[in-house]
């Protein structure tokens, strides 16, 4: 089981969104039979000012996690055998 997370570029929406399709397009292709799940893209702010805010880059990590983590716990539940998987 596999989630991915991948970071995309706010200054073009619309070629990020359709960047993002074919990776995922081409991933789960790839992957077959293998149980994966591509996370809709989280945006980020790109001020470079935002480095150094400690509240903000807390809050995206843990949007990042939890996202992760939720995608984790579906499809650990598609599991047909706990260990073996």
């Amino acid at each position: 089981m596999t989630a991915f997370f991948i970071p995309g570029n706010v200054g073009d929406a619309r070629a990020s969104e359709s960047a993002y399709g074919e990776i995922r397009r081409q991933t789960e292709l790839a992957m077959g039979r293998r149980r994966t799940e591509l996370l809709d893209p989280i945006h980020v702010d790109q001020d470079p000012e935002r480095v150094n805010d400690r509240d903000y880059v807390t809050s995206i990590h843990h949007e990042v996690q939890s996202a992760i983590q939720r995608a984790m716990d579906r499809l650990a539940k598609q599991r047909r055998f706990p260990i073996f998987g």
